[in-house]
């Protein structure tokens, strides 16, 4: 498998592994398990850590003008269609815009900045 398929099961294994923690978190809620919910809690903040990082990391790699096949993108350019696929991987939802550019703007950063 190239790198290319290893970074999208990374991503796809990680939103998995997120959707789960949330899941719990929601039936011990439902359920009125106070008791775990500080561990549940701390299990989806690192399940959406690890989840952010493979889709920062797939994002980056999509971003670039090999796979794009064109020239070099200015950054405001790279940020929008970075904006564009995030707003696209969280299904599309209203009134993310704003949350979405800063995100996008803070991977471009870092990618431009080799990290």
């Amino acid at each position: 498998m190239n790198d290319d398929g290893k970074l999208l099961d990374r991503y796809h294994e990680a939103w998995a592994e997120f959707e789960a923690c949330v899941q719990k978190l929601q039936a011990a809620r439902a359920d009125g398990s106070r008791d775990r919910l500080n561990q549940l809690f701390h299990e989806v903040e690192s399940a959406r850590l690890k989840y952010s990082s493979a889709r920062d990391r797939l994002v980056s790699r999509m971003l670039t003008p090999e796979v794009l096949g064109r020239e070099p993108r200015s950054d405001d350019a790279r940020i929008r269609g970075a904006a564009q696929l995030l707003w696209e991987f969280e299904g599309r939802p209203g009134n993310s815009a704003e949350k979405d550019w800063l995100c996008a703007e803070a991977m471009v950063r870092r990618a431009a900045a080799g990290g």
